[in-house]
């Protein structure tokens, strides 16, 4: 049985053993497509130079402009005559004795937006030098690079010349993981020495009401009046597009990276300037609802008059009722607390004739007719118009001024009683 077996196995060509097994033939060759030739950072940048230090080695790129270049519709230069005096209200004390013209405009590219192992690749500054303003970009090639970047900015900041930064959003987010890479490194943070002015806030107070965002980009398009070329790219691919590099060694996207990076330094400066001029005569700005933003905020820090003035100006330029409405409301406040009632009933009572959905005018003239010019039938008035015109669902405005209304009531027939 098992010889039979056998025979039919070496009849289908079994064998015993590998040493008679024929090889397969191979596959054909296939081609594959080829790689697209290595673009380098000496290719690209010819303005750029290998830098070495104590730290060991960084790629730096210098491009420099005219002060009369001009981004957007400010000149670069027009920042040095600007006054740091005039932001220590709205910002800090330390800015007082501040010279922009000497100031580093500060912004960075990272691995990442947060953790413990996102570091800087690039860090960048920009200065003025004579009759030209420098951007100066300071690239680790490789992680490695880090220690001679940090090194290199520090030489940067120990020019006497150098007394502040300005920053965007840096004092949030630059500044903090620069400071932290610092330590990591083991050397010195020279950022802790200089006075910061941070763009982000005053953006956001001045611009967010009217343009729903204070990023950068948004700023440049509607106040500035600045376009981005093509070369522009999206924050959020910047971690990509450096590891690509670091991986493949191609560096034709880091061009349109440090394009980025460059343009923002340029818009922090006429960003400056846009808003200290600003700060310094609120006429400089022609969008009433930037004046009422700016009023606001003055309001707030209790620049009573330089807030009353500005909305005077913003009421009397062209604008939408809504805005127009906003505009006298908060002036009739700033003159309220002012402790010049009579003055605002007129504004309050332009809002109330003119409107049928706000009801605050209605408000103020009920409580200045019934406190202060004793006159409880008009308090009534303004009361039962303000009832008119609050929605059902409003039940706590609706249960106050019911509340007041009977108040008024009351009084009124005490009156008629004696």
């Amino acid at each position: 049985m098992n010889g039979d077996w056998q025979e039919k196995l070496r009849r289908l060509g079994v064998t015993k053993g590998t040493r008679d097994l024929k090889v397969p033939p191979r596959p054909p060759r296939m081609s594959l497509p080829s790689r697209r030739a290595e673009t380098t950072l000496e290719q690209l940048f010819p303005n750029g130079d290998v830098v070495e230090n104590g730290m060991g080695t960084c790629f730096v790129i210098d491009t420099v402009y005219p002060v009369q270049h001009t981004h957007g519709q400010i000149a670069l230069g027009d920042v040095r005559t600007c006054d740091a005096a005039v932001v220590v209200p709205y910002t800090s004390a330390e800015l007082s004795d501040v010279k922009f013209g000497r100031c580093l405009f500060f912004d960075v590219e990272t691995t990442g937006l947060a953790g413990a192992g996102a570091w800087a690749h690039t860090i960048s500054a920009g200065f003025f030098s004579g009759d030209t303003f420098v951007t100066r970009q300071f690239f680790a090639r490789d992680p490695g690079e880090e220690s001679a970047v940090l090194h290199a900015f520090t030489d940067l900041t120990a020019d006497p010349d150098r007394v502040g930064l300005v920053t965007f959003n840096g004092r949030s987010f630059d500044v903090p993981l620069v400071q932290n890479r610092y330590f990591m490194n083991r050397m010195r943070d020279p950022l802790s020495d200089l006075p910061n002015f941070d763009l982000m806030l005053p953006a956001r107070r001045l611009w967010h009401r009217r343009l729903g965002s204070y990023s950068l980009h948004a700023l440049e398009n509607a106040v500035l009046g600045l376009e981005r070329s093509a070369m522009d790219i999206e924050g959020y691919l910047i971690p990509l597009i450096y590891a690509e590099f670091v991986r493949s060694g191609d560096a034709t996207d880091i061009q349109r990276m440090l394009y980025r990076n460059r343009i923002d330094l340029m818009s922090m400066v006429v960003l400056t300037t846009h808003i200290v001029r600003a700060f310094a005569d609120y006429r400089q700005l022609h969008e009433p609802l930037d004046l009422l933003s700016l009023a606001k905020w003055q309001a707030q820090l209790g620049l009573w008059d330089s807030a009353e003035a500005n909305l005077r100006y913003a009421a009397s330029l062209d604008c939408d009722i809504e805005q127009w409405h906003a505009i006298l409301l908060e002036l009739g406040a700033v003159i309220k607390r002012r402790d010049r009632r009579a003055e605002a009933v007129p504004l309050w009572q332009q809002v109330a004739h003119t409107s049928s959905q706000l009801t605050p005018a209605h408000v103020e003239l009920a409580k200045y007719y019934e406190w202060h010019d004793r006159d409880l039938a008009q308090a009534l008035h303004w009361t039962q118009a303000a009832q008119a015109l609050v929605p059902a669902r409003d039940w706590i405005q609706r249960q106050a001024l019911a509340h007041r209304a009977e108040r008024l009531l009351r009084k009124l027939e005490s009156e008629n009683d004696s």
